[in-house]
């Protein structure tokens, strides 16, 4: 039998799950399913509601500005409050990850989470909700969010086994993208009526119970080396978490392939982050769309094609599970996304420009998840946290640049030329990695 590079987890998991009552980690390998497994399918359902409130909560706020505000910079904006809270947030989550209970920690997370949620929908039911309130709202939902989210990706190389983890991988990403599907559907049946508060209200709904989901959780969900801080002193524990965040650096620095897929995130995502900036592009590149499709319904049509792609590719990820070169399968993925947004800018027919969103979609979540499969497979269990919290740091990162630069070039060259300048500049960055980081392309999960 091979080594696990994980040191040992995977024996762990399978003990630890053989022992529940509703279901077996033996059971789930033999099956192929992970719904076997007890624990992950609380830890699903937690998905599920967190990326419905999201989603919806998002939508709802970018649309609520836009509207109000009719500028495209006020959009832009709402990257700036996200980058200045989310880089401590994911810093300081994947230290906590790596530290403490990790399902506490998702169930505290998305307790702050809901309050802030039920907080903007009160002030929008009694009309006086203001931009300003907006932005608060949204850097506490990132800071949360992110913090949240490094404690639920470590979650789940712990609770199954390691040759179901590309398999979870996968669920978890589909799962993402038909809740994010729904959610804009949703988004849109709730905001039929001038008012966006039901939609803010179906999203603090949606937070209540993903903070209710994980305490059925019953597996053990302390990392390995945990600190005992009811016996270190505070100047002591804060020197341990500072020693964390720079081991954790360290490793990620020192791996052969985090480097070069962060860094290829970051390339194909702050040059054409479009998905908080639908607004702008339902009004602009689509402005041919029939006149029975309002900004609304074309925002949500946006998002649903998106995620909807979204949800093939992964499900088309599923069939290259077997094939151990997954930085390969990331780098094609990342040409063909470049494809698209080059589509998307250049086509004024707007269903092709619909269509092209939809292949963006899928493009990118195939690079997602094979990213998220390295990280999970060669990462050791008392450092998931930290890998976890690095892959968010780069993506979120980008995700913040990626809103302010789209919303400042759109307002300055356009939405079209936007685009198209961010898919070249995408396949210049699948150039670079590739010749900086060679382990990409001979990188095999199998060796």
């Amino acid at each position: 039998s091979s080594a696990n590079p994980r040191g040992g987890s995977t024996a762990m998991s399978v003990q630890a799950y053989a022992a529940l009552p509703n279901g077996s980690a033996e059971g789930a390998a033999s099956s192929g399913s992970i719904f076997a497994l007890r624990d992950y399918r609380f830890l699903w359902g937690t998905q599920v509601a967190v990326f419905c409130g999201k989603i919806l909560i998002k939508m709802a706020s970018v649309q609520w500005l836009y509207e109000t505000t009719g500028s495209n910079m006020a959009l832009g904006g709402l990257g700036v409050i996200q980058l200045v809270t989310q880089v401590p947030a994911i810093l300081f989550g994947g230290v906590l990850a790596d530290e403490m209970d990790r399902r506490l920690l998702v169930v505290w997370m998305q307790a702050v989470a809901a309050a802030a949620c039920s907080v903007v929908w009160l002030l929008s039911f009694l009309g006086l909700l203001l931009p300003w309130h907006i932005y608060v709202s949204v850097g506490v939902l990132s800071a949360s969010g992110r913090i949240e989210g490094s404690a639920r990706n470590a979650l789940t190389p712990g609770v199954v086994p390691q040759e179901l983890v590309p398999r979870a991988v996968s669920t978890n990403v589909v799962t993402d993208n038909v809740g994010e599907i729904l959610a804009p559907v949703l988004f849109f049946a709730t905001t039929l009526g001038e008012s966006l508060s039901p939609a803010f209200a179906v999203a603090a709904v949606s937070y209540i119970l993903a903070t209710l989901l994980p305490l059925f959780i019953e597996a053990n969900c302390q990392p390995e080396h945990t600190v005992d801080a009811t016996r270190t002193s505070q100047l002591a524990l804060a020197s341990s978490r500072a020693a964390r965040c720079k081991e954790g650096l360290s490793y990620i620095l020192h791996h052969p392939l985090l480097p070069g897929l962060y860094v290829l995130d970051w390339g194909m995502t702050v040059f054409t982050f479009y998905r908080e900036l639908f607004p702008i592009f339902a009004a602009t590149i689509l402005q041919s769309r029939p006149a029975w499709l309002s900004l609304r319904a074309t925002v949500s049509l946006l998002n649903c094609l998106n995620y909807a792609g979204g949800t093939v590719g992964s499900l088309m990820t599923f069939r290259w599970n077997s094939d151990p070169h997954k930085g390969r399968q990331v780098l094609g993925a990342t040409v063909a996304y470049g494809a698209f947004c080059v589509l998307f800018g250049a086509s004024r027919v707007w269903w092709m420009s619909a269509l092209a969103v939809f292949g963006a979609g899928a493009a990118d979540a195939v690079g997602m998840v094979n990213r998220k499969t390295v990280i999970g497979t060669t990462t050791p269990s008392q450092m998931q946290g930290r890998a976890s919290a690095g892959h968010s740091l780069a993506a979120n990162t980008a995700n913040s640049l990626g809103q302010i630069y789209v919303a400042a070039a759109c307002s300055v060259i356009g939405a079209g030329p936007t685009m198209i300048l961010g898919g070249c500049l995408t396949w210049a960055s699948v150039g670079c990695a590739a010749w900086a980081i060679p382990a990409l392309l001979s990188y095999s999960s199998i060796s």
